[in-house]
């Protein structure tokens, strides 16, 4: 008697699957409908291990500092630069 073959769900678990994505966390006063934007559920996973909650104009200030010529940056540098950032009103 042959097993019966098991397809692979979790391969193909977020294929073509979107989420809500706030443009400006919900923590920090983004609530508003017009906030959200739709994205794939891997790309939207990928944006928050890199940018965790920052908004665009911390992450370009982000990019602007550690893109400077002759500096050496490591995990816990950037990790503090990244909060240091987020703790900035705009």
């Amino acid at each position: 008697m042959k097993k019966k073959k098991r397809k692979n769900k979790t391969k193909n678990r977020f294929k073509n699957r979107t989420n809500r994505h706030h443009i400006k966390a919900k923590f920090r006063n983004g609530k508003d409908y017009n906030n959200i934007v739709r994205w794939d559920v891997n790309f939207h996973s990928r944006w928050h291990e890199l940018f965790g909650t920052m908004t665009v104009i911390e992450i370009y200030e982000f990019i602007e500092i550690i893109t400077k010529p002759n500096n050496t940056w490591n995990y816990q540098d950037l990790a503090i630069l990244r909060e240091r950032l987020s703790n900035v009103d705009y």
